[in-house]
Order: C-alpha cells, then structure tokens, then sequence
C-alpha cells in the first residue's frame, strides 16, 4: 500500500486508477485481473443471455403468426377470385344469389387452407353474397385459430381474414 500513495496523483481518476492497477489488483491467492474479467465477463453473459433469447424468440413468434395471417389472406382472396367466376344456375341468375359460387369459394378456401396446414373449421367460412355500391359482390370472412411456437408472449389465439370481389356472373343479390 505505501508503494501505491507514494507519488501524488494528478487528479482523483488518476488516483482511482493507480489503486486499481493490475498489480493492486492481485488477491492473496494469485488470481490475476484478466482472469477476473473473465468472470465477470461470464457471469454478464449468463445474466443477459434469457432476456435476449426472450426478445429473440417473441420476435420469432410475431413473425411466424404474421407470415400465417398473410398466407391465409392470400388464400382467402384467390378462393373468393375462383368463385366470383363461377356462372350461377338459371333459377338463381332470374331470382338473385348462387349457391353454387358460395359453394365453391368455401370448398376452395378449405381446401388451400389445408394444404398449407392452417385447420379451419367449416363453419368458421363464410362466403356471401352482399350489395356492395349498387352491384353483388362475393364476400368471404374466415376465421383462423392460431396456436404460438414457442408462446413467450401473448400473441392473439385467432385471427379474421375478410376479402371481397365484385361477382360479375351473379345480376341479383338476394
């Protein structure tokens, strides 16, 4: 200790730092400061390492959910486009609606929607047949259940992917 007070530090940092040299660091037992940080090094990792894989992973969640919903937006419009084309029956296009376009959208949307692996009950497709700016439109409302990755975070349970197109084979809506 007499070695370390016996010049006169220029200021207090000066004085701070020549108390924590590498030589006034050393402990009874010879453990040196680089081996200190080490530790300490190791014990910040082990310290920080949750809160990143946390923000990693709920990160990873939103996009998974994210990347689901506009997959099933993409198929809910391309089912709706397919059966916005298909011809009502003689009786429908003289009385208004098309069972037949409602149909086929719902049998379409179920069926791509499967095939990417999204489980939608039958009931949670609506396509329908709604007056839209003086002229039928085809409209198809799906709601999709949604299950986390990993579940960090609180993250909706379902979602509803709505689409609407212009029918032009259906004249009447009923």
């Amino acid at each position: 200790m007499e070695r370390l007070f016996s010049r006169r530090p220029a200021s207090v940092f000066c004085a701070a730092t020549s108390l924590f040299s590498s030589s006034a660091l050393r402990s009874r037992s010879g453990v040196s400061e680089r081996r200190s940080r080490q530790g300490t090094e190791a014990i910040e990792f082990a310290l920080i390492l949750p809160v990143f894989l946390t923000l990693v992973f709920g990160a990873f969640d939103y996009g998974l959910m994210f990347f689901t919903q506009f997959q099933a937006s993409a198929v809910v419009h391309t089912a709706l486009r397919e059966g916005a084309l298909v011809a009502p029956s003689e009786y429908e296009r003289a009385y208004g609606g098309c069972d037949e376009c409602q149909a086929q959208t719902g049998e379409r949307a179920s069926s791509a929607l499967d095939s990417l692996g999204i489980d939608v009950a039958a009931n949670d497709l609506k396509p329908d047949l709604v007056q839209l700016a003086g002229a039928c439109a085809l409209v198809l409302r799906a709601e999709i259940p949604y299950t986390p990755l990993i579940g960090l975070f609180s993250v909706p349970d379902h979602y509803i992917v709505s689409s609407s197109l212009p029918a032009p084979m259906v004249p009447l809506c009923e």
